[in-house]
C-alpha cells in the first residue's frame, strides 16, 4: 500500500472514544465514548471515588482520571490505596 492510499484510509477514521463527565441539575454522568458508564448525585462522594478508582483499574490513567474529576493526581492514588487496602467501604467519606 503506498502512503496516499494510507493517509486516504487514516482521514476516514472516525476519532477515538475519550471519557467524559457531565452534570446536570444534580446529576453526574460519566461515560465514554456514547457510552453512560456511572450516574449519580454530585453530591454522592462515595459513588464518585467508587467511579474514579473503577476507571483506573479499567486502564484509564490516573491523570486524565483526575483531570476529568477535578481532583489530583494525589488524591486518585490515595483513592485507589484507600480501595485496595480496605474495599468499597473505605472510599466512603468519613462520618
Amino acid at each position: 500500500m503506498d502512503q496516499t492510499a494510507a493517509q486516504s484510509q487514516l482521514e476516514e477514521m472516525p476519532e477515538p472514544f475519550g471519557y467524559w463527565r457531565s452534570c446536570q441539575q444534580g446529576e453526574v454522568l460519566v461515560g465514554f465514548g456514547p457510552r453512560v458508564l456511572f450516574r449519580f448525585d454530585e453530591q454522592d462522594v462515595g459513588m464518585r471515588n467508587l467511579a474514579v478508582v473503577a476507571l483506573t483499574q479499567a486502564g484509564a490513567k490516573g491523570k486524565e482520571v483526575a483531570a476529568l474529576f477535578g481532583l489530583t493526581a494525589v488524591h486518585v492514588s490515595r483513592l485507589r490505596r484507600r480501595a485496595a487496602d480496605g474495599g468499597s467501604g473505605a472510599l466512603l467519606p468519613p462520618r
